[in-house]
């Protein structure tokens, strides 16, 4: 089963421990990623890059949520027009 509150809230903890480690905020960002949380998940990997701007994964991983966000802005703002139509 995938429990991405439980990942969320220990890669916080992970975070909170750890402010200045960039592969925690990348980390954290990849369970928010999972969850469905774009904006979150984008942030925490910027600040990931802020603090390991060598980090491949990290930006990679950046490059995947905005990538997924554009996606998902594109498919609501299409339904809306496909309902507006119907309307």
């Amino acid at each position: 089963a995938q429990d991405f509150p439980t990942a969320i809230a220990a890669f916080r903890k992970l975070v909170a421990d750890y402010p200045d480690r960039g592969e925690a905020h990348n980390a954290l960002g990849f369970a928010l990623y999972l969850d469905g949380q774009f904006d979150e998940a984008i942030v925490t990997f910027e600040k990931a890059l802020e603090l390991a701007p060598s980090d491949d994964a990290a930006r990679r991983n950046l490059i995947l949520a905005g990538g997924r966000r554009a996606l998902e802005s594109s498919y609501r703002e299409g339904l809306g027009r496909i309902q507006a139509l119907k309307d």
